[in-house]
Parts: structure tokens; C-alpha cells; sequence
């Protein structure tokens, strides 16, 4: 508790009942009116949000080198991806054959 919190708190222990209620109704309407204040404040936040974002696009968007590179491993994987397929379909096959034969 600050010393300007004290002093307050010790001035309200020696006012009336209706002086209190005044003191509160008026610091009511301050935090009222800071309230109401405080949108625009929200708004300057959220544009220096936007200007950070946009500051920060190019660290997130992928150069052109970087998606052809991934364009090419999708593709080599892919690729690699058949092979197998057609490897365990000969394997099937000479099993069936060899299962047939014996």
C-alpha cells in the first residue's frame, strides 16, 4: 500500500457515512470517464500491432527459393512413395506365385 493509499484510507476512516459515499461516487465517475477514454488508447495498440505485423511479414513469408525447394521434395517424396508401392506389389506377387507353386 503507497503512502497516497494510507492517507486516504485514513481521511475516509474519519469522514461521515454521506462524505464516503460522495468521495466513492466521485471516483466512480473518474474511472468512468478513464474508461471511456481508454478505447482510443486500444485502437493506437492495435494499429502499432498491425505496423509490427507488416514489419514482421517477410521473416514469415516463404521466398521463392524456399517453395521450390519444398515443391521439389513433395514431389521427390511422392515419388519415392510409388516406388514403394510398386516394390510391395512385386513382393505381393512373387508371394502369391511362390504360395501357388508350392
Amino acid at each position: 500500500m503507497t503512502k497516497n493509499v494510507a492517507e486516504v484510507l485514513e481521511a475516509l476512516k474519519n469522514m461521515t457515512t454521506e462524505e464516503r459515499l460522495e468521495v466513492i461516487e466521485i471516483a466512480s465517475k473518474l474511472i468512468r470517464e478513464e474508461i471511456a477514454a481508454k478505447p482510443q488508447v486500444t485502437l493506437q495498440k492495435e494499429l502499432s500491432l498491425a505496423e509490427a505485423a507488416e514489419v514482421m511479414r517477410s521473416f514469415y513469408e516463404l521466398s521463392r527459393w524456399v517453395r521450390k525447394f519444398i515443391t521439389m521434395s513433395l514431389r521427390m517424396e511422392r515419388s519415392r512413395l510409388r516406388l514403394v508401392e510398386k516394390r510391395n506389389e512385386a513382393s505381393t506377387r512373387v508371394l502369391r506365385f511362390l504360395h501357388f507353386v508350392t
